[in-house]
Parts: C-alpha cells; structure tokens; sequence
C-alpha cells in the first residue's frame, strides 16, 4: 500500500472518528419539537395553567431553553388530563371534542409542531351546603387565656371560628384543591393549638346530574397535649447533655407543629449536626392507631378517611341517579391535588401558657424522639472576594478553620484571616490606596457557671484604610449573653481596642481642625456594651414576619480607663411582614447618639456616627453621609471636583429604611427600597429638614454561599451634606441590609 493510499485511509478513519453523537431528537425518537400548544373554548382556565398538567407541554425559552418534543401516542394521555383537570374543578361533563396538529417541516431549522384542543367544558357543579361537624365534642383542653399567643391576640375556639376558615362556600363551583385547601387548614389549626392527633374526615357528595354538591367536614381534635420528654438518637461524640439543655425550655410547653420544627432548630443550630429531625414518639394518650404518626406527617390519613366514606356518602344521596353520586376525593385529573404543605393559618405560631409545665395542670403529653446525624467538627474554608462601592474597591482572598466540638465538650474555636488590597474611590480614579488585612480568633462556649449563658473570647488585629488615613489596630473582646425565654436577650461585653494611625492627611493631623483632642496617634479604647433585646419574630437568624426591638449602651473611658470618655446609646427597631412566600416588606428605624464626658470627652474618629453605604443609606458611598472636612490645598475647590472631603463622623445619627422584596423566579428576588437618615456633629441633634432620602431598587439571588445582593439607590433631595457628592451609587452586599 503507497503512501498515498495511507493517507486516504487514515482520513477515512478520522473522519469517521468525528462523526457526531446521537442528537436529541434521535434519542428520544421523535421528529418533532412542540411549538405551540393552543386551545378552543377554554374560559375556566388560562391556556399557561393547563399546560402544567400536560405531557406534551410546549417548548421554553424563558427563563431558560427547554424543548419539548412531539410523540403522537401521548395525546389520548393528554386528553384523559385535560378532562381530568376539569372534573377536579367542578365540569363533569367536560369532554376534549378534537385534536388538531399541524406539522412544519424545515430545511434548515428543526421541524416543530402545533396542537390544538378543542374544549367544550359544560355547566359547572356548584356547592349547596358546607357543614362542619364535631362528632366527638369541641375542642379540649384549656380556655383561650392559656392558648394565646406571645404577642398576639386572644386565640378563637368558637366553632364559628373554624368556620371562617373554609373558602368553599354556598354557591361557590366545587372544586377539589379547594376542598383539600380547607381541610388541611382545619386540621393544621387544631394542631397549632396543642392537639397533635388532630383529624379531619371530609366528605363530598356530588350529584352530577343535578349539578350540585354536598360538603361535610367532620373535626376530631383528639386530646390536648404538651411536648414531652425528648429522647435524642445517633449521637456520637456529642454529649447528650448540652443537647437536652437546647430543648428543655419546649418540654412542658403546649404542643405545635411549628414548636417541634423550633426544637430541631435549636439543635441544629448547635452547629455539630448535617441533619436534624423529629417525629412524635408513642404516648399512652394518643388515640387508637394514632400513636406512631409523625409531626410532619401528610394528609394521605385524610385522603383515606375520604375514601372509606365514599360508599355512605352515596347511599346517603337520595337525589343522585345511580352511578352518578361520587366523593370529590376521585379527582382524576394529574397534579389536581396541591402539595401538603401546611398553610400559616391565621397567626397561630406557637401556644403560650404559665400553666402547662410547671405541675399546675397535668396535661398529657406527646414524647419527640430526635434524630440527629453529625457532621464532621472541622471544617476549613478558602476563598476570594470582591467588594465595591461607589467610593471604594477592595479585592481579598481569605481563609478560615472552625472546630465546632473542640475538646469533645463543645468549646467552639474559629480562626480567620484575610489579606488583599483597597483602592479610593476606585482603582480608575485612585485618591488613596493600601493594603488590608486582619487575623481573628474566636473561641465560644456555652454552659459555664450556668446552662444558658453563652461566653465569647474575640482577639483580632487588623490593617485598614479609610479616607484620610489608615491604620492597624489590635481588639480584644470578651463577652457573655443569655437569652430568657425565646423572646428575650440580655448581652453584656468588655473591649480593650488600640488604633495606631499612619499616612495621615494633613487635614487630620493639623491642631487647627475642628475635631479638636478628638483626634489622637495613637490611642486606647476600653468600654463596656450592654445590649438588650425582644425578638418578636418567626425565626431570629432570618425572619420572616414579626418585629425586633433593641437597645445598646456604650460606657467608654472612665473607671475602664482608655483616652476617650463617652457614652453611646442606639435604640433600634425593625418590623418584617410577609404575608405571602413570594412577597416581603421590611422596615427598620434606628438611632445613635453620643455623649462626650469626663476629662477625656469625645469619641475616636473610626467610631464616630457615620451612615452611606450598602446597609444604611443607599445612594450614599459607604461612610459619605457624614460631616466631612475639605483635604484641599489652596485654590482648589472640591465642589469641582478638584480634591476630596474626608468624612469624619458625628455624635448623632437618625436612619430609617422602608424596603419591598418580591421573589420573580426560583431563587431570584427584585426589591424596591426608600431610605432616609442624617448625622450631626452636634449632641443630640436632629435636624429634619436636613434629613437626606434616596430611593431605588436591586436584585437578590440566595446563592449557596449567601445571598448576593445588587442596588442602585439615587439620592431624592439636596442638603448641606450632599454638596459635591455624586447623585447615585452602585452598591454590592452579602446578605439583606437589615
């Protein structure tokens, strides 16, 4: 064989190497892709609803390309969904007359596919009566001083009270999902107030030539009981004692869904578990054939109760020709029953009573068993990171080690560091630059000298910048805290801080500035903080609905030595509301004031009042909303732009942030936002027509690593602090702003 014939033949076999794979379209086996997918004679549903319950939907491209293909067989499948769809929403006589498709084949673009269904979907079946029933008496148990809950209302028992809970009503289209809606609310709100074996048998009766149905739902409460003992399985290294002591404040308490679900996160909380969860233990209370149902159990016990009813509800239909009377359980459509979560009801969070666990009233009670996987103690993170602002730019990478059962006794010891560099305002227009860094070390435990309190070690030295100067500092903290019921938390910490200022502005180090003996290289800081807390809301790392109210005092200088003498109070208060899972609204007002005293009065410049920035006042560069001095030389104007102003804080502070959240797509949220606040170099000074206001909007994603958080805020009016400052800022955060 020549070289020539080699040749040949050796492209014959690369050529053949690179023959593409089987494509999409070959797999699946079909020719076709779904275009368009139409109906005729549809008023009760919109054509994107039915499409969800459909095998041969249409293709998408938003939010991202999905393509549908075309398989002829499946259409008497879709058929059979369509009517079933209707029958689960009252047309019983609903019927899919013809099905037309229209192929088009292209040359160079994938042959795709229209379909279109004919609908007639017939009169609707309507409700004549709802009944609520209570076979076996009404709810036990205490009165509704005892159910109440923290910071709520006076619970309602009346019967009349279950009855403004079921949206069908007299004349309303019976349709199944509403039918299970309102018996899962039933029954999640007698559990909300302390029976854990609540039942609910619904029954409906359908006459379908006479268009009409009949509901009955039949409430079983079954007993009042508390949580009790807490048996916890799969502990390996952790001791048993430190994670009763995180669930001994629920035993005794009065029984809830959503207190079971707070005792498996106060113990996965602990941060020593990858999983936690709880299921009801027997109880010699429970009811017959009740005693190994779990907390998170579904609704399929109902679903069955509906089932078993089925034949006396259609002897019971006097009026139904035979074969036409059937229980709306059968609902034959695919996906027609919603999921099983369990709705929030009207309010009822949690039950709370002085009574129940203390021995006064005996009420029986309902074990947990606890099971709990561990997770390993160490864990090491690394990572890089990018920060902005409108008048900064940092760049780092960072690393961190946590050892979450240091000594087997659950001492907690975090080491973390990072090193990078800052440019100001940006790396384009540099003003000032440097490099940044610290190192920290923290170390927590809880239990000593009692269960509950909670003490802290805190060693950092950092590096930093700032406009006008930069500076390295050393900060050790020491602190403990307990919080007394779940609402309530006392804090209490010592810190001795050193600040060592270098690269200092002229400006700064000048005698002549109004700062005065403020400003001072370098210095010593000791103070106090005591913080106290309500936390009135759902869940306190990242609330849904309620409210937080707090104050912190600052003592510094004084008997704690130090070369500053003040003391700094900051009241605050935010308000969360969601009243749907897509939908948010968030508020916060705060305020901060200082009050120089003795003989050192005054505060250090880095721990002045300042605002500006992506978690305070938007439209604002971090730190600008603040009294500022001119670092000019002579002639030149920072109004121009010629040179800067260093901001250098103020003893007052007012801030208010009123902010809209709303979740488009999956992980993704949009939000709106208004924002005010002002600072004031004077002591307790407030100015509000000096108040400065900005408004805009962003997007949030709850990434793996946190939620990633984009603004753009404007600034809406002009005071004397926002002369020469720019009337917008880009603004890139890691979590919520409050």
């Amino acid at each position: 064989m020549g070289p020539r014939l080699l040749a040949l033949f050796a492209l014959a076999l690369l050529l053949g190497a690179c023959k593409p794979g089987v494509s999409a379209s070959e797999l699946r086996g079909a020719q076709y892709a779904i275009r368009k997918v139409r109906f005729e004679g549809t008023e009760r549903f919109k054509d994107r609803e039915i499409h969800d319950y459909l095998e041969l939907a249409p293709s998408t491209w938003v939010p991202l390309p999905e393509r549908s293909w075309y398989y002829e067989g499946l259409i008497p499948v879709d058929v059979e969904n369509i009517v079933g769809l209707y029958h689960a929403y009252g047309y019983y006589e609903a019927a899919v007359v013809d099905v037309q498709v229209e192929t088009n084949e292209r040359k160079r673009r994938q042959d795709v596919v229209d379909i279109l269904f004919v609908v007639e979907e017939g009169p609707v079946t309507k409700v004549t009566d709802v009944a609520l029933t209570w076979p076996e008496g009404p709810l036990p148990g205490p009165d509704a001083r005892a159910r109440r809950v923290a910071f709520g209302t006076l619970p309602d028992l009346s019967p009349e009270a279950f009855e403004a809970l079921v949206e069908l009503e007299e004349g309303d289209p019976f349709e199944v999902p509403t039918f299970e809606a309102d018996a899962r609310s039933l029954r999640t709100r007698m559990k909300d107030l302390g029976h854990p074996y609540a039942e609910v048998r619904k029954r409906a009766v359908v006459d379908r030539a006479a268009k009409q149905a009949r509901v009955v739902f039949e409430l079983i409460p079954g007993p009042y009981m508390v949580i009790g003992p807490v048996t916890v399985t799969g502990l390996e290294h952790v001791p048993e004692p430190e994670v009763q002591v995180e669930v001994e404040t629920l035993v005794g308490q009065p029984y809830s869904p959503r207190r079971v679900t707070r005792l498996e996160r106060h113990v996965y909380d602990m941060g020593v578990f990858s999983a936690v969860s709880a299921k009801l233990a027997e109880s010699d209370a429970a009811p017959e054939g009740k005693a190994d149902e779990k907390r998170d159990a579904d609704d399929s016990e109902t679903d069955e109760e509906s089932d078993a009813d089925d034949s006396e509800a259609d002897e019971e239909s006097d009026a139904a020709p035979e074969g036409k009377a059937d229980t709306a359980a059968e609902g034959e459509a695919k996906q027609a029953e919603p999921g099983t979560d369990e709705p929030e009801g009207d309010g009822v969070v949690s039950v709370s009573t002085d009574e129940v666990g203390k021995g006064d009233i005996p009420w029986p009670e309902v074990p947990v068993t606890l099971s709990v996987t561990e997770s390993n103690p160490q864990r090491v993170r690394v990572g890089l990171g990018l920060g902005f602002e409108s008048n900064r730019w940092d760049q780092r990478v960072s690393a961190r080690y946590s050892h979450a059962n240091l000594f087997g006794d659950l001492y907690k010891l975090t080491l973390s560091s990072y090193a990078g560099y800052a440019e100001l305002p940006n790396p384009i227009n540099l003003i000032t630059h440097g490099p940044i860094a610290e190192l920290g070390i923290n170390m927590e435990k809880k239990g000593l000298l009692e269960k509950q309190l909670v003490w802290t070690g805190d060693l950092r030295v950092r590096l930093g910048i700032e406009q006008g100067y930069q500076s390295w500092s050393t900060e050790h903290r020491f602190g403990v805290s307990r919080f007394f019921t779940r609402w309530f938390q006392l804090e209490l910490s010592h810190t001795l801080r050193y600040v060592d200022f270098f690269a200092i502005s002229p400006t700064l180090a000048a005698d002549d500035t109004f700062l005065g003996l403020d400003f001072r290289d370098p210095y010593i800081l000791s103070y106090v903080d005591i913080g106290a807390t309500i936390y009135a809301v759902d869940q306190i790392s990242s609330p849904n609905s309620g409210g937080i109210l707090g104050v912190r005092y600052r003592v510094a200088g004084g008997p704690f030595g130090g070369h500053y003498d003040y003391q700094e109070v900051e009241p605050f208060l935010r308000l969360y509301w969601r009243p749907i899972d897509r939908l948010q609204l968030a508020a916060r007002a705060r305020l901060g004031m200082i009050f120089p005293y003795g003989d050192e009065p005054g505060a250090p410049i880095d721990m002045r009042r300042y605002l500006g920035g992506s978690n305070s006042v938007r439209g604002w560069g971090l730190r600008r909303l603040s009294p500022r001095i001119d670092d000019c030389e002579d002639g030149e104007d920072p109004l121009a732009g010629d040179c800067d102003s260093i901001p250098v804080g103020g003893n007052s502070s007012v801030l208010g942030n009123l902010e809209l959240r709303v979740r488009i797509w999956r992980e993704l949220w949009v939000a709106a936002f208004l924002d005010g606040g002002d600072v004031q170099d004077g002591i307790s000074t407030f100015s509000p027509q000096e108040w400065n206001y900005a408004s805009g909007g962003g997007l949030r994603y709850d990434s793996p690593i946190g939620k990633l958080r984009l603004d753009v805020g404007v600034r809406l009016n002009e005071t004397t602090l926002s002369e020469g400052e720019p009337i917008w800022s880009l603004h890139f955060g890691l979590g919520e702003s409050f």
